[in-house]
């Protein structure tokens, strides 16, 4: 079973409980390890004192999770799915995080010590724009087809030459520690409008947002 972890926010701008995995996230589900299992503190940046702890990872668990974002872009991403269907999955993930927005604002504040109205005028709406515009971006990559000539001794030879947008694939993005939640998102947001999956990994500091 999954561990959970529930913060009891108390404060001017946001009061309310909220519940945190602190497990991984790996082919679209949370699991515990398979292998480690040690815990890493989750350290409240004011004070010093520890909120909780969040799993550590084994080279099995990058594995698992490398293996499972390459299931997800032979199946339900990458060459295999229009544009415009990763544009409507990707706006969901969007209209998510705005329905949310104050969740993520009280963690994002939480999680590297800053001011609400910071975290949400500036992390949270950046993030959101960010996806807005990726989001945009899926259904209009196209590539080019022209005619070329390929000049011999004696006459011109017209030729069709063409480029074509692939994704790379499965790519590994590491997330800084000063703005996780948006660091995380420039990463995102760019190679999944290409057609990528991405395995994210955030450090230590800022172990809210690990998946």
């Amino acid at each position: 079973m999954v561990t959970t972890y529930t913060h009891h926010f108390d404060t001017p701008l946001y009061k309310g409980n909220i519940t945190v995995h602190t497990g991984l996230y790996i082919d679209g589900k949370w699991i515990e390890p398979i292998e480690g299992g040690n815990l890493i503190d989750v350290v409240n940046p004011t004070d010093g004192k520890i909120i909780t702890g969040v799993a550590g990872t084994g080279t099995k668990d990058i594995d698992a999770a490398v293996k499972a974002a390459r299931k997800a872009y032979k199946t339900s991403w990458g060459l295999e799915v229009p544009g415009a269907e990763c544009r409507k999955l990707l706006d969901k993930l969007v209209d998510l995080v705005e329905k949310h927005q104050n969740q993520f604002t009280a963690l994002e504040a939480l999680n590297v010590s800053k001011h609400y109205h910071m975290a949400l005028g500036m992390d949270l709406m950046f993030s959101i724009q960010t996806l807005r515009y990726y989001a945009g971006w899926l259904d209009k990559i196209q590539g080019k087809t022209i005619e070329v000539c390929s000049i011999s001794y004696d006459h011109f030879d017209k030729k069709l030459a063409y480029t074509r947008h692939e994704p790379w694939g499965v790519v590994g993005a590491i997330v800084l520690w000063n703005f996780p939640l948006m660091m995380a998102i420039l990463k995102l947001g760019p190679a999944l409008a290409m057609g990528n999956v991405v395995v994210l990994k955030v450090l230590l500091y800022d172990q809210f947002h690990d998946p």
